[in-house]
């Protein structure tokens, strides 16, 4: 049969933490005071030394309140607009094909120093900032 977990405040807690740094047994503390075990009295008594009284504390549960300050925008014309997209003549080759092709060998082949990645309109298309 298990135990029904139970809170407790936080006068109980550090009436036992206290009585645990003087000496007592962490048993005879759980047994007197029905805990689940001594183990939880050795972990307040763990918390107390390490965050002092505020760690015995109750603390809030869940996720936090979002901040209702800044709300999102409401519509796409509150959304801040894109940079325009090129015109067809400033990019007229795909993203994969970096040079002109070499008559006579596939389409995509690429030669020469210019990055395997980079495509002619990279520039237009993701300004350096």
């Amino acid at each position: 049969m298990t135990r029904d977990r139970r809170q407790y405040d936080f006068e109980t807690k550090l009436e036992i933490v206290r009585r645990n740094v003087n000496g007592e047994s962490g048993r005879a503390l759980a047994e007197e005071y029905d805990l689940p075990s001594p183990t939880t009295v050795a972990n307040w008594t763990v918390i107390y030394r390490r965050d002092g009284e505020d760690g015995l504390r109750p603390k809030r549960r869940g996720r936090p309140p979002t901040d209702r300050g800044e709300s999102p925008p409401k519509s796409e014309l509150d959304t801040p607009a894109l940079p325009p997209a090129p015109a067809p003549d400033d990019c007229h080759r795909p993203p994969h094909q970096t040079r002109d092709p070499i008559p006579g060998v596939g389409s995509g082949h690429r030669t020469g120093p210019r990055s395997l990645n980079a495509a002619p309109c990279d520039d237009l298309l993701y300004p350096k900032t």
